[in-house]
């Protein structure tokens, strides 16, 4: 099945660019980076050349020559593929096998910048980090992120063409039907049952009643542990693979390292906790004072950690949760509260600008009788937004109503079931709705007096 993916707008705008840099395509295995570059490549080039340096280790002293037109001329010949500036795009993919391809990136864009580059390597902040005296490419290459499919390229994969519409021109002036508003939630549950890794997102729309999406889920886990190996890290392997199976049921609660893994040194959790991140198979939530913008400037000192998983999906996997318990996700749903906070956060990366490095943020206050906690912190045109994450249709904003007064903020947002609405400065936002949310800010911020 070929999914499209909103990634593409911005691939197409890079390469229509005057000042065109090489751009790495960063992202956990398994998202999708290949495959939207090559079906990108092949709209949009009369010429597309793959080179996987996985499989071309021999090719190494081409790219250890660091010159664009020798590495040009090796990947002709190999491939027997004339590769032409302006008509070409040269798709290097795995390009932490050989981290001499990397510093080369410099070179294409001084020497050679005519041609269209695009890398890609699961691992690459590992290897570069690990790898001595590399040449890095500072200022020549540029970056983006990739992330599991959000809820709308799954709603376009389905072919549900006028939900999508719904969603993107959802407004505060207009109530939605409450027949309207069930249909989308039960659209948002199969989301969550499928998650948005391709290969299973593809297996579940052609048969979402055998269940081979599922097994497809836990492959991908074992998957990723089977590449644990390849990290070329002095970290033990079991330790390595033991917290790994832990994360899933610490998503979206901030913990301290000895819950985490009490056996083990705090030392060897956070280098654990830090490799699984270069990985992209987790995503660290920060804590922020959030006194005011940029988030990133408000950090402090902390003992708590807070993490996102890669996808929905897989964390449901990994817990063994059933498609039954899944479709009846409700209040009553004893972990319906950290599968809320992770679809959340994963929805807001995938609406994210894809130029800039992915943050989330949060915020807590530990105050005896008078602890609070803000889910997620964002911020939207130079405003801070805080973001609380209910799994039902109801239930008390004390730490949203806590953070708005003691930050004077005008809005706050609550994530949830419940129906789009704006009270009391409260916007409500269902969860199928994400998509929509620096519109409906804005709609809100525009009624402000």
């Amino acid at each position: 099945m070929n999914i499209n993916r909103e990634l593409t707008r911005h691939l197409i705008q890079w390469a229509q660019k005057d000042s065109r840099r090489p751009l790495v395509l960063k992202g956990a295995r398994q998202v999708g980076k290949s495959h939207v570059v090559r079906e990108f490549g092949k709209s949009n080039f009369s010429s597309f050349l793959e080179v996987n340096l996985e499989l071309k280790q021999h090719l190494r002293p081409a790219f250890a020559s660091l010159n664009p037109k020798i590495i040009c001329q090796a990947l002709s010949i190999e491939f027997n593929h004339q590769i032409v500036p302006g008509k070409t795009l040269l798709f290097i993919d795995e390009i932490q096998e050989i981290p001499e391809a990397f510093s080369a990136l410099r070179y294409f864009y001084e020497q050679l910048p005519e041609l269209h580059v695009i890398c890609a390597g699961s691992m690459l902040d590992l290897v570069l980090e690990r790898t001595r005296n590399l040449r890095m490419p500072v200022g020549r290459v540029e970056y983006m992120h990739m992330f599991p499919l959000s809820f709308t390229e799954f709603l376009k994969a389905k072919g549900e063409d006028l939900a999508l519409k719904l969603i993107r021109q959802i407004s505060l002036d207009e109530l939605i039907d409450e027949t309207i508003h069930a249909r989308l939630l039960s659209l948002f549950r199969e989301y969550l049952l499928s998650g948005g890794m391709p290969a299973v997102v593809s297996s579940y729309l052609k048969n979402p009643e055998s269940g081979l999406y599922r097994r497809m889920q836990s492959d991908l886990i074992q998957g990723y542990k089977d590449d644990f190996p390849k990290y070329r890290t002095q970290i033990d392997l079991e330790r390595l693979q033991y917290i790994f199976a832990r994360l899933p049921n610490y998503v979206g609660r901030s913990f301290k390292l000895n819950e985490l893994c009490p056996a083990y040194s705090q030392q060897t959790c956070k280098a654990i906790l830090a490799l699984l991140s270069k990985s992209h198979l987790i995503h660290p939530i920060i804590l922020s004072s959030a006194n005011r913008l940029p988030l990133g400037s408000q950090i402090g000192e902390t003992r708590s950690n807070k993490y996102l998983f890669l996808d929905v999906g897989l964390m449901l996997s990994a817990q063994n949760l059933t498609r039954e318990i899944i479709l009846s996700w409700n209040t009553e749903f004893a972990a319906s509260g950290a599968i809320a906070e992770q679809v959340v956060g994963q929805e807001l990366l995938a609406y994210s600008d894809p130029h800039f490095e992915p943050r989330s943020y949060y915020w807590a206050r530990e105050k005896k009788g008078s602890s609070a906690e803000i889910d997620f912190i964002a911020s939207e045109q130079n405003r801070l937004v805080p973001i609380e994450v209910k799994a039902g249709a109801t239930g008390k904003l004390k730490s949203l109503r806590i953070f708005m007064q003691e930050k004077g903020v005008t809005f706050g947002v609550r994530i949830s079931q419940h129906q789009l609405s704006l009270t009391d400065g409260i916007l409500s936002v269902p969860f199928y709705a994400i998509s929509s949310l620096s519109s409906l800010l804005e709609s809100a911020w525009a009624t402000s007096p």
